[in-house]
Order: structure tokens, then sequence, then C-alpha cells
């Protein structure tokens, strides 16, 4: 840094501009901004029930027998699930359990674990890679005959462990979102009508 030679002060040119003086003040404000929204979301988070449980149904057109056959079938899902660009069977875990890798238009992806099938009755999905979606789930559709057709039942069952994504998780939707999504998805491939929470 230089100096006036007369005082030992540091020179004009040293100084920072009103201009770069906002700047620095502006991105400590945002730093503390983001540090406190952080720190709100966490706190947040902590005080929600860090598992859940929630169930939806639908009625679909079609009898069980044909809602049962795309629902278990892993390769058709890109055929109703629109979000989905493709997927792949990618490995079985250490119980021989079936593994698949969803890909999405953004290539994003989402390994789901198939953990049993109950012809005509019962699918049951888990999260493969709960890293991927901040929590771990079971997702299990139970299907039933109705007078024209089938009712559709989805219950997920989660636990969501660090409280900064429980945080997020509570505060961007409420835990029944996923199982409208999904029936009212799967009911629109049949032209059925829309899910409701019991």
């Amino acid at each position: 840094m230089s100096t006036d030679p007369s005082s030992g002060a540091p020179s004009r040119g040293d100084e920072p501009s009103s201009a770069e003086r906002w700047v620095a003040g502006v991105s400590g404000s945002l730093a503390m901004a983001l540090v406190g929204t952080v720190f709100s979301v966490y706190v947040y988070g902590s005080v929600q029930p860090d598992e859940h449980e929630v169930s939806a149904s639908v009625e679909v057109p079609v009898s069980v027998d044909e809602a049962y056959a795309l629902l278990s079938d892993m390769e058709a899902r890109p055929g109703w699930r629109p979000r989905v660009e493709r997927i792949g069977r990618i490995h079985d875990d250490e119980t021989g359990r079936e593994v698949w890798r969803e890909l999405d238009h953004g290539g994003d992806r989402f390994d789901i674990k198939v953990m049993e099938r109950t012809p005509p009755r019962e699918v049951v999905f888990a999260t493969a890679s709960p890293e991927q979606i901040g929590y771990d789930a079971v997702w299990t559709w139970s299907l039933q005959a109705e007078d024209g057709g089938s009712r559709v039942a989805l219950r997920e069952v989660g636990v969501i462990d660090n409280p900064l994504w429980r945080g997020v998780f509570y505060l961007r939707s409420h835990p029944e979102e996923t199982v409208l999504d999904e029936l009212t998805l799967f009911s629109a491939h049949f032209g059925g009508g829309a899910p409701w929470v019991p």
C-alpha cells in the first residue's frame, strides 16, 4: 500500500471507491441473508416430524388387471409419466430385488426398487438411492375392482432424517403432493378422474 510521505497515511488511491464499498456491503448483506435463510429452514425442519405417512385414491375406468399390467411394467413408466424420458434396469440388490433408473428430460436421475409385486392387487416400490430426493420412502399401490373400473390407492411412508432437507420438503410441498401427482398421472393415462385424500 502506498502512503503519503509527509504523514505516513494511506493515499487516496488505495481507498476503495464508493462503488466498491457498495458492492462489498451488498455482498455481505446477501451472505448474511443466505445464512439466515438456511438457518431458518433448518430450525423449521427440526420441529417437523421426521416420518410421514400419506394416502390418496383415484378411480380409473379400466379393469384391475389392466391397471395392474401398466403399473407393474417398469418399462412402460415413461408412457404415463411424461417427466420420465427413459428408464432402464441397472442391477438387482443383494436380495434379488430389481433396481431401475429413471432419467428425466433435464438429466436428473431417480433410482427405484421394486419391493414386491402381488398380481393383480398390489405393487410396492422404494427409493433405491434416498440421497437423490432427500428422503427414504416406500410407495404401496393397491388395486380393487369397482363398478365400471378400479379404485387405485397409493400410500407413501417416508423418513427425512436431515432437518434441513425436512424443512425444504415441508416448505416446498405438503407430504401428500407426491401421491396426488402420481395418481393424477396414472389416472390421466386411462382418462380417469382426479384423486382425493381420504
